[in-house]
Parts: structure tokens; C-alpha cells; sequence
């Protein structure tokens, strides 16, 4: 009797505080599970390498757990503890933070259901089991390029975008800088072949899911210019799927310097 009331003893002692348990695992929507909402299902995998930060509520750090290699993770806040706590992914280097369930909770305070970063204050008594966050490897749009043409012509810059999760994502370009202006035109073309043969003009959301290769060519007209030097910097853009989020650079800026004619 005397081991079974030590037993009892010690199981009210753990469930004097507060337990936050969640997983972090990649939210793509693989094994036909739904991309972007913050419920492990389907083949969806867990993230490996990420830390989630806990911080009070003066923003003081009060543990900083390491995610298992099966995505959970766990930290009891003391019975004393009162105020708010901020959960704060880190993920692992290459990936980005994509979703947090974190409905329903009290005192919910989250700008973005994208950035791995919410707060909430626990009530007393209760234990939080379900803070589940996703995560995504970054998408790429690769081959950033530098292309010099005269007055009148035209040039292609071939670009492939490799997409990490079930969604859409449309296209955009931003002009850098642009010398003189006005002198260029720029347009998005598809190119299905990804051999850079811009075929149809790029309009829309396009479909993807995990594995996706877009491949699309950025046309640059340069109109009269005159003598002298005269430049143009474009920055191709994505729109992804999941949220109303600024557009985000993929790629450094690509350049198209065009040189005066002779004569």
C-alpha cells in the first residue's frame, strides 16, 4: 500500500502544471491529406531537426524544446506560472514555417497563420495537447540571369519554379530599377516544353502539388532608347496559395542591359 500511495503522489504532482504538446511535421498534402492546414494526415512526414521556442509573457524565454524525430514535442509550464506564452517555430535550415493550429485557443493572438508564431494565455488546470505547426521546404525559382540587347529587340530568360507542396501559385514580376524609363516591356510566358520556348502568356494560378517543376520565360522588349547607357533590373515574384502574404522574391534579380545603337 505504502508503493501504490507513493504512486498517486507523484501523478499529482505532474498533473499540477500545465502540459503543451504538439507536433511539427511537413504540411504538403501528401498521401492525399490537405496542404497548408495544420493537421498531420495522409503520408505527411515529420519535420526533422526543428526547435520550437516557448516565451512568456515579458517575450523571456522559458524553454526552448528540440522536436523528436517523429515531430513531438512537450514542455509542462508550471502550476505558478500566470500570463501569456508565445510558441515559436524555428525549423530546420531550408525549410519555412506554413501553418499553426492554433484555433479556438484562449486569448488567441496571431498576426499570420504562417509564420510558426502565435500566442495564447493557458488556463489553469488545463493541458494543451494539439499545437500542431507545419512546415514546408522552401519553393525555388531558380536560374537568375544577366542578358545584354540592343534598341528593338527581345530577349528570353528562362526560369523553373519547383514547388514543395499541393496548391497554386501565379506569377508576377517587380522592375528593380529601370534606365531610361518607360523604354522596356516586360511579359511572363508558359513554357510546357521547359526547353525556353516561351509558349502562351502566363496568367492565372497554376495547379501544383509536391515535385512540380513550372518552367516559364520572362520576355524583355527594349523600345527605343538612344545613345548613351540604359539598363533594366526585373525580380521575378511568386503569389503562393496558402494565405494572403506579400509577394516573395524567389530569386535575385535578373538584368537586362541594353546597349545604345551604333552609328
Amino acid at each position: 500500500m505504502a508503493d501504490d500511495d507513493e504512486a498517486i503522489y507523484a501523478m499529482a504532482r505532474m498533473t499540477g502544471g500545465r502540459r503543451l504538446a504538439g507536433q511539427v511535421f511537413v504540411d504538403d498534402g501528401s498521401g492525399g491529406a490537405t496542404a497548408h492546414d495544420a493537421i498531420r494526415s495522409g503520408a505527411e512526414t515529420s519535420a526533422q531537426a526543428a526547435r520550437l521556442r516557448i516565451l512568456g509573457t515579458d517575450g523571456s524565454l522559458l524553454a526552448e524544446k528540440v522536436v523528436a524525430t517523429d515531430g513531438s514535442w512537450s514542455h509542462v509550464l508550471p502550476a505558478s506560472y500566470v500570463g501569456n506564452v508565445t510558441l515559436q517555430l524555428v525549423p530546420a535550415p531550408g525549410d519555412i514555417p506554413i501553418s499553426e493550429r492554433s484555433s479556438g485557443l484562449p486569448g488567441l493572438v496571431d498576426a499570420s497563420p504562417h509564420d510558426g508564431t502565435f500566442t495564447f494565455e493557458p488556463a489553469a488546470g488545463t493541458d494543451y495537447l494539439d499545437l500542431d505547426l507545419g512546415v514546408l521546404p522552401a519553393p525555388r525559382l531558380t536560374e537568375s540571369q544577366v542578358a545584354s540587347i540592343s534598341s528593338g529587340q527581345v530577349v528570353s530568360l528562362r526560369h523553373r519554379y519547383h514547388a514543395t507542396s499541393e496548391g497554386t501559385v501565379s506569377f508576377d514580376t517587380s522592375v528593380l530599377s529601370e534606365t531610361p524609363t518607360g523604354s522596356y516591356a516586360i511579359a511572363l510566358f508558359d513554357d510546357p516544353g521547359c526547353n525556353g520556348a516561351p509558349d502562351a502568356p502566363l496568367s492565372g494560378a497554376v495547379p501544383v502539388v509536391a515535385g512540380d517543376v513550372v518552367c516559364l520565360v520572362v520576355r524583355v522588349s527594349a523600345g527605343h532608347i538612344g545613345p548613351g547607357a540604359a539598363s533594366r533590373s526585373v525580380c521575378p515574384l511568386i503569389r503562393p496559395s496558402h494565405g494572403p502574404q506579400p509577394c516573395t522574391k524567389a530569386s535575385t534579380p535578373i538584368g537586362s542591359a541594353a546597349k545604345p545603337p551604333r552609328g
